[in-house]
């Protein structure tokens, strides 16, 4: 099994391959109402990727695909944070440990403190809480408060 980072020159190449697991994310996210009043479909997350404002993740083993996330990095008060925007995927359990490893990688390529997600799904916290994620704090989002769920990589400055 492999994450592998995709970047923009290659989108096209795996689109057709993850296209579903990005809509399974914005499925998501409109089920839970955790969108504002600026919407993004699944091809304007594709054009966020390609403009360089966003790291697609694939997760494969070379035949098939089991899941893609989107994150990118945010400059916020305690440091950066390569924060997880979207994450579909199938049977995380097999494979979470690696990308939990890819992830501290690419965080650390981009000077990254942390690792983060706003919990939109309740179920987030507990499955990242054995990797080491505690919630560190909320964020307002189209009306509703979600928790941030936050890994440390770095020691605090």
């Amino acid at each position: 099994m492999k994450v592998t980072p995709i970047y923009p020159d290659f989108i096209d190449e795996v689109w057709p391959q993850v296209k579903g697991y990005v809509q399974m994310c914005l499925n998501t996210s409109i089920k839970h109402d955790a969108v504002g009043d600026e919407i993004f479909n699944v091809e304007q997350t594709k054009e966020h990727i390609e403009k360089g404002n966003g790291l697609l993740l694939v997760v494969h083993d070379n035949i098939k695909t089991y899941g893609a996330l989107v994150v990118e990095v945010l400059n916020t008060d305690a440091g950066r944070s390569l924060n997880l925007t979207s994450f579909g995927a199938y049977n995380l359990r097999n494979w979470s440990m690696l990308l939990l490893q890819r992830l501290k990688e690419v965080a650390e390529t981009y000077n990254c403190d942390e690792i983060s997600i706003f919990q939109v799904r309740p179920g987030w916290k507990r499955v990242l809480k054995p990797y080491g994620f505690k919630e560190v704090g909320m964020r307002e989002y189209a009306g509703t408060m979600y928790p941030k769920l936050s890994l440390q990589i770095k020691e605090n400055k």
